[in-house]
């Protein structure tokens, strides 16, 4: 038997089983009566032989061979390049099988193009290749155009006979606007203000199939891979616009004219960003930037119908040590754009209407969110925390929230400690990809953890709850920051259970992927190797942005530190004797009786002056 190490690095064997004795291959005769290699015919194709006899044929090499032909240097075997240029496996058609060159060659341009369309690059004005035969092409329309304008409209109708009889009168001029706005080619933008429970996805999800019903392109995006999934056809605004991360006052799309991006910009009518309070104003306005290049007109993105929706008492987005001016300067509100979005307020609690039996109890307690988001509440009653482990489904419903990534930590690390079963600890590989790499030893680089990256160690057990930390598959609402159940733990896969989105109950396998940091702020690029998850049993108010839970315990040791922060934690839930809250004083560590609520009373107008922000201070009101 022979093993070797092939394609993809996987084990390949060529295995002869002798049955009886007498029949083992004793010389080189007898091997080639069972064993054959075709080499092609060193008279009718020599350069073919050639290569064929200099670098395919097996024999040692390395340290015991120096003089192989597939030595590149004394020390170095061009297996090792091949095996990085050349991933996938390839085999030879056999002999007297048909084939048509061009046809092959004509499928070949259309892989290519649809590969590098996907990175804004054009087959005939970056890499001089000829455009493929559309002939060949047996579906012709790219697979990001396919997306957006093919729908099951059985599927489609049905959703808008459903609901249409759901929608109060609020809902109902809101969908009037924005349709009125598509139909004629008004290309309005519309912020959707609303709170918690009243319905703003379900009639944001009303709108993009009402669009679509009607033959038209409606994209559904989201800040946020989370809120993404909660949308029909959803995606990250980033994702769908190729807005890049690292933005500044004058940033464009990564989009160019011929791409599948470009045309499917062209082709909308409508655009829905839902969370847009979590959104740099900078994204929106290199969007802006772009698509009006791309549709040739001056009107804001261009014509099409904006739908910007959220509930700006909740979480702002993110700079790193920004200040109060700095944040809301980067707010959406703050930018040029919104001066001219039409504002509407959804205001009925859907939730409550859904609870007869609680109403007056559920009116309370929308009564008390909106007062906690907008800082009018001084008081709310202390409870004791609730801490139970119990079935999958039970830990399905149930997060505690707390404000730092660090108490997060603390409450994971207890709950996997505590939680039943057998740990498996799985370790990361971390390497310094930088000229000086020797100066940072391993045990340092296994000690970072930056922002957004899994630890070097993880601690796992079967059926606990973990939490995704990349996009695997955003359509299937595998994407970061969904929650599972681990069912099987396996030396290279992750065996889990969707919890949540609209695949819940779907297995999903999850290797060991290399990782780096979105923000470099080290002097060297790290790269780790680990399963991109988290333990979940906590997770940081931020994170939990978007999701509708059944249980929520809140447990701080510091304040909460951020616009609408503990607005967020304390809406996750419908009903207020399902939130509990723990504060702990930060030095003694002792039950505390108070807490503070932070917000920016200036991002609830509709409009605001940045200069006028710098007379007024902080607005804290201690929480009793």
């Amino acid at each position: 038997m022979v093993k070797e190490t092939q394609k993809r690095h996987l084990p390949h064997i060529h295995m002869l089983i002798t049955m009886v004795p007498r029949d083992k291959p004793r010389t080189s005769t007898d091997i080639d009566r069972v064993v054959s290699a075709e080499i092609p015919d060193k008279e009718t194709n020599p350069e073919l032989h050639r290569i064929v006899t200099s670098h395919m044929i097996h024999g040692p090499c390395g340290q015991w061979n120096r003089d192989s032909p597939c030595m590149t240097t004394l020390t170095h075997c061009i297996e090792d390049d091949l095996k990085k240029r050349l991933a996938l496996p390839s085999q030879r058609r056999s002999e007297g099988a048909l084939m048509c060159l061009s046809i092959m060659h004509g499928l070949l341009l259309l892989d290519l193009k649809d590969q590098v369309e996907r990175h804004g690059f054009t087959l005939n004005g970056h890499f001089g290749l000829n455009e493929p035969n559309p002939l060949h092409d047996h579906n012709q329309t790219p697979r990001i155009i396919q997306l957006e304008i093919e729908h099951n409209m059985e599927e489609v109708l049905a959703n808008i006979t459903r609901t249409e009889n759901r929608l109060n009168h609020k809902q109902q001029t809101v969908i009037k606007t924005v349709m009125e706005s598509v139909v004629k080619g008004l290309g309005k933008m519309i912020a959707l203000d609303a709170s918690g429970g009243t319905g703003k996805t379900f009639i944001s999800c009303h709108i993009l199939d009402k669009v679509r019903a009607e033959g038209k392109v409606a994209l559904a995006t989201a800040a946020s891979g989370i809120a993404a999934t909660l949308l029909p056809k959803g995606t990250t605004f980033h994702s769908r616009t190729k807005c890049p991360l690292i933005l500044t006052d004058e940033s464009t799309c990564s989009v160019s004219e011929h791409d599948s991006t470009a045309t499917i910009i062209r082709m909308t009518h409508l655009m829905v960003v839902d969370e847009v309070m979590m959104m740099d104003r900078r994204a929106l306005e290199a969007a802006d930037r772009t698509f009006q290049w791309l549709r040739g007109s001056a009107k804001p993105f261009g014509g099409i119908t904006m739908v910007f929706s959220g509930d700006w008492r909740q979480i702002l987005t993110v700079v790193p040590h920004g200040s109060r001016i700095k944040i809301i300067g980067r707010c959406c509100k703050s930018s040029y754009l919104w001066k001219n979005v039409e504002t509407l307020r959804l205001t009925e609690n859907m939730r409550i209407s859904q609870a007869a039996e609680h109403q007056q109890a559920e009116e309370e307690f929308a009564r008390f969110l909106l007062d906690l988001g907008e800082a009018k509440i001084p008081v709310v009653p202390e409870e004791d925390m609730l801490a139970n482990i119990s079935s999958p489904t039970w830990l399905c419903e149930r997060v505690i929230l707390c404000p730092t990534n660090s108490e997060v930590d603390i409450v994971n690390e207890y709950m996997t400690k505590i939680f039943p079963g057998e740990e498996h600890v799985c370790n990361s590989v971390d390497t310094a990809d930088s000229e000086g790499h020797h100066m940072y030893p391993t045990e340092f680089l296994n000690t970072l953890c930056p922002s957004g990256m899994p630890p070097h160690r993880i601690t796992l057990k079967v059926g606990m709850v973990i939490m995704l930390l990349r996009n695997f598959d955003q359509q299937n609402g595998h994407c970061n920051g969904s929650r599972y159940i681990i069912e099987q733990i396996l030396p290279h896969p992750l065996v889990a259970k969707s919890v949540i989105g609209v695949d819940a109950g779907r297995a999903l396998l999850i290797p060991r992927i290399t990782l780096i940091p979105s923000d470099n702020i080290f002097p060297f690029t790290l790269r780790r190797k680990q399963f991109p998850v988290r333990p979940c049993f906590a997770m940081t108010v931020n994170k939990s942005q978007g999701q509708s839970l059944q249980r929520v315990g809140v447990f701080c040791t510091r304040d909460f530190f951020s616009h609408g922060q503990f607005y967020v934690a304390a809406s996750r839930v419908g009903r207020s004797n399902r939130l509990r809250i723990l504060a702990l004083d930060e030095e003694t560590k002792k039950k505390c009786h108070f807490l503070s609520n932070v917000v920016y009373t200036e991002v609830l107008t509709h409009r605001h002056s940045l200069s006028t922000l710098l007379l007024k201070r902080i607005t804290q009101n201690t929480f009793v």
